[in-house]
């Protein structure tokens, strides 16, 4: 089954930014955490971001 990567970007986005929420971690504190920049967050939640999740999958 093939799924649109807008799809799973937005799943990826709006899942993060819940469980942040849910933790009480501000933006600043999980880029910190997840040693990430901020900037890569706000771009992830914002759902901005450029980079190809198939290429997420081959670093894992």
């Amino acid at each position: 089954m093939l799924i649109n990567e807008d799809y799973l970007k937005e799943v990826l986005s709006v899942n993060i930014k819940s469980a942040r929420i849910k933790s009480n971690f501000t933006q600043d504190e999980l880029s910190e955490k997840a040693d990430i920049s901020n900037s890569f967050l706000k771009d992830i939640e914002s759902r901005s971001f450029k980079y190809e999740l198939s290429k997420l999958y081959q670093l894992v």
